[in-house]
């Protein structure tokens, strides 16, 4: 959850800083975010998962 709330926060500033410059890189940024929040999810997932089943073999 936090590393979401980083993503979201860079992303804003990205887009302001990018916005000041063009609206194609603004364009771009748009269209790339989706993409990145999966990426950030599956990698997110896959590190928390064997850490959820080296805990249930523990028990």
């Amino acid at each position: 959850m936090l590393a979401q709330l980083i993503q979201a926060m860079y992303n804003i500033i990205d887009s302001l800083f990018v916005g000041q410059y063009s609206d194609d890189g603004l364009t771009a940024l748009s269209a790339i975010y989706p993409v990145q929040l999966i990426i950030i999810a599956l990698a997110v997932g896959t590190g928390v998962e064997p850490i959820r089943l080296w805990q249930s073999s523990m028990r």
